[in-house]
């Protein structure tokens, strides 16, 4: 790969919006765990 590659601020971009991508992906999991144990919660008291 071209060394100058790393230095281009396009790939620090891209970076950028990778990162911050995963970052929501990871808070947005969080909430569907929680949403599907008060789910199952809600399930198993109910019977």
């Amino acid at each position: 790969m071209d060394k100058n590659f790393y230095n281009d601020d396009s790939y620090k971009e891209e970076m950028k919006h990778l990162i911050r991508d995963i970052n929501q992906y990871e808070e947005g999991s969080d909430l569907l765990i929680e949403t599907f144990k008060s789910m199952f919660l809600s399930l198993s008291t109910n019977n």
